[in-house]
């Protein structure tokens, strides 16, 4: 279970940050060592714990870098739009020694920002979030 300890002051004006790894879906997976194709290896990302989001959201250069084609295509709203044009995609997340979570993610240029994901409430239900901001701790356990 990756567990996370920084400044109160630092947890409070940066957020809840994490290394993950954004990965093809298995059954693409399966499909292109089937065929003999080469499989992306998994790109490795810092991303933001956002329980506010209901969907997690992969930065547009990232889903670049994987390669992959979208599964479809939505309107959701954002912290800044009501209406904002998405495109989804089937990809795992890995959060450090936690087991693959399987996610319809969105796509979003994420413009001004250092993160490259947002790890939204679809791969929070997988496990427990913990957030104390006294001490500056939080954890993220998604081994159910």
């Amino acid at each position: 279970m990756p567990s996370y300890n920084v400044s109160p002051d630092l947890l409070q004006r940066e957020g809840p940050i994490v290394r993950a790894d954004v990965t093809i879906s298995a059954a693409l997976e399966r499909a292109l060592r089937e065929s003999n194709q080469s499989v992306p290896s998994p790109i490795a990302v810092s991303a933001i714990v956002d329980t506010g989001a209901w969907r997690t959201v992969i930065r547009t250069d990232v889903i670049n870098r994987l390669g992959i084609m979208p599964t479809g295509r939505i309107s959701v709203p954002t912290a800044s739009s009501p209406n904002v044009s998405s495109f989804e995609y089937s990809v795992r997340i890995i959060l450090q020694g936690e087991r693959p979570i399987s996610v319809l993610a969105l796509e979003l240029p994420l413009v001004g920002h250092r993160i490259e994901c947002i790890i939204g409430r679809d791969v929070l239900r997988a496990g427990t979030f913990t957030y104390d901001g006294d001490t500056g701790n939080y954890t993220l356990n998604l081994s159910k």
